[in-house]
């Protein structure tokens, strides 16, 4: 999410440059990731196992309806889910990867 911030901000401040108004960011990590190899890494950075584990549609119930979508899709297009953008480098500077947020974050594990 900082990415997203850092990418609005930058756009904010010089709308001039072409980065600001009417300009569509597709904005993703620098790589992209299945749900498996976000396991993979919060293992590796939490020191334990941590397993994917499909979910059917119908044990998503109660979700906000747009993260449910997003979920069905990612898990049916897995690496060809999101196409990997570089909007935050070119307008924010370095974009962070999954393992960078997995260790800010790791607390919320």
């Amino acid at each position: 999410m900082s990415d997203i911030g850092r990418l609005a901000a930058a756009a904010a401040v010089d709308p001039a440059s072409g980065r600001g108004a009417c300009v569509v960011y597709e904005v993703s990590g620098p790589a992209m990731l299945t749900m498996k190899d976000m396991a993979g890494s919060l293992s590796k950075v939490l020191g334990r196992v941590v397993t994917h584990v499909p979910v059917p549609a119908a044990g998503l119930e109660g979700m906000p309806p747009a993260l449910k979508e997003l979920l069905i899709f990612m898990e049916k297009a897995g690496e060809k889910a999101i196409p990997v953008s570089d909007a935050v480098e070119r307008v924010a500077g370095k974009a962070t990867t999954f393992d960078e947020w997995a260790e800010v974050n790791k607390g919320a594990f």
